[in-house]
């Protein structure tokens, strides 16, 4: 069995009668302010799931299918989306410092105001097709080789 609890309040979200959360079904679900924060969710489908503001942090989410979810405000620092699919997902003000994003797709995902310093992007699919407008970076952010950053951030300073 495993609890998944608020962030603040320590309330219980969602009991799983399961011994763990690689690969399980969280298609739709509400987990909006829940601490995954150092959970195994590899492989897990949270599509369309509604995850704003959620604590993530250290969360292994390999080849999990976050498309459609909502991760506005989610705090992902050091999470693992290795081949995870980001496509049509919302990740506006996403603090994705560290996070590790080898081989994920983002088609058409919305990272606005993302925090991307310390983020490793290369490898990441369909970047240019994302909205990266007032992104932050530094010069730990890691691009794809065939990315521009210049062509897809409006004010972007290859000097930070």
């Amino acid at each position: 069995m495993i609890e998944i609890r608020h962030k603040e309040t320590g309330e219980p979200y969602y009991c799983i009668p399961a011994d763990t959360l690689d690969g399980y079904d969280f298609h739709s679900a509400y987990l909006s302010g829940a601490s995954l924060a150092g959970m195994s969710m590899r492989g897990a489908n949270l599509r369309n799931a509604q995850l704003k503001g959620t604590l993530m942090t250290n969360v292994d989410l390999t080849g999990a299918d976050l498309s459609q979810a909502d991760l506005r405000d989610a705090d992902m620092r050091g999470a693992n989306l290795t081949n995870a699919n980001l496509d049509y997902a919302n990740l506006c003000w996403l603090d994705l410092n560290g996070v590790t994003l080898q081989a994920a797709s983002v088609f058409q995902a919305n990272l606005f105001g993302a925090d991307l310093r310390g983020a490793d992007l290369r490898g990441i699919k369909n970047l240019a097709s994302a909205t990266l407008g007032e992104v932050l970076h530094d010069s730990t952010t890691r691009w794809p080789d065939d990315f521009d950053a210049t062509q897809h951030i409006a004010g972007f300073d290859d000097r930070s």
